[in-house]
């Protein structure tokens, strides 16, 4: 299989791909990976973020349901201003998750899990579309699948290329090996 960079864009970044009237930025190994070190970072803010989220979700739902019967109801009005206020900052924090993630997708990166960290690169190996995919503790990217797989379909970008990337240019990149 061959590898081809940028669908005949000689601009030097990534290009664009009209499909079913869909606009999609696709990326070369290259160019992926040197986006890596931010998003790593990006990722985990998002992580982190989350969970405190999810968390909060959680401590919310339990405070609700134990102070649902009727001998707790003035318990929880009195804290109802509290709760209204939680519940509203909740929201923001889910809103402000979705921008991110938008904003990571109009950029040409699809989060496909966040807690997992793991995202997708629109990509062309061998005339066809695929994804790099790549997973926030992975040094570099190291697999692909075709567009109708996943996580799960991973394979090794190494057994369809050159190895693109020597040990020292991976230890280089600041991720663990």
């Amino acid at each position: 299989m061959r590898h081809e960079k940028n669908n005949g864009d000689d601009s030097g970044h990534a290009s664009h791909h009209a499909r079913a009237g869909l606009v999609v930025r696709t990326f070369t190994v290259e160019e992926a990976h040197s986006l890596l070190s931010d998003l790593r970072k990006r990722l985990r803010r998002l992580q982190e973020a989350a969970q405190a989220l999810w968390e909060r979700k959680r401590e919310m739902q339990l405070v609700l349901c134990n102070g649902s019967c009727s001998e707790c109801d003035c318990g929880l009005k009195a804290y109802k201003e509290e709760l209204v206020a939680s519940m509203k900052h909740m929201e923001y924090q889910s809103q402000a998750l979705l921008r991110e993630i938008r904003c990571l997708r109009e950029s040409g990166i699809l989060v496909r899990s966040i807690m997992d960290g793991i995202v997708d690169f629109p990509a062309y190996l061998d005339g066809q579309l695929i994804f790099l995919c790549w997973q926030i503790d992975e040094p570099t990217i190291l697999y692909w699948h075709h567009i109708s797989g996943g996580f799960g379909s991973r394979r090794l970008l190494s057994d369809l290329v050159p190895p693109l990337w020597s040990a020292a240019q991976v230890a280089s990149a600041g991720a663990p090996i």
